[in-house]
């Protein structure tokens, strides 16, 4: 598991953003700094920038959709954001492509919390042959 996560979102997921801080915190056992909220743009860029600098192991944005924050935190050089919807997408999305900032929707507490741990839990590579392809992503900046 990693050991600092950023954490951001728009105002109307402030309760959702505050649920997963303190599951974060305390079920997890994780050092979690609240970004605070404001624009789906302004939030993923500031955790964004905050993880590709190397402050952050790892960030968390969430939006209405999770599509706006992911869009955002891409154009962030370092930052491989996607926007996850069950535990599986996240398992992958980390196992396989290496990503370092989940993008969350407005969704249930239960299934934000279970996307998260599965998230934070899950090692990069799962194969080694991922790291290759992995490189070539990261050229592209």
């Amino acid at each position: 598991m990693y050991e600092k996560i950023a954490i951001g979102c728009i105002p109307k997921q402030v309760p959702l953003k505050d649920a997963l801080v303190t599951y974060i915190r305390t079920e997890l056992s994780l050092i979690v700094d609240d970004f605070g909220d404001g624009s789906y743009v302004d939030v993923a860029r500031k955790v964004s920038e905050a993880v590709a600098k190397g402050d952050y192991s790892r960030g968390i944005v969430i939006c209405r959709t999770g599509a706006g924050t992911a869009m955002a935190a891409n154009k962030v050089p370092g930052a491989y954001a996607v926007h996850c919807r069950d535990a599986e997408e996240a398992r992958n999305s980390r196992g396989i492509n290496n990503s370092n900032i989940l993008a969350l929707n407005a969704m249930h507490e239960e299934t934000a919390k279970e996307i998260v741990r599965v998230w934070l839990e899950t090692p990069f590579p799962f194969e080694e042959r991922y790291v290759p392809e992995f490189e070539k992503v990261r050229n592209m900046e």
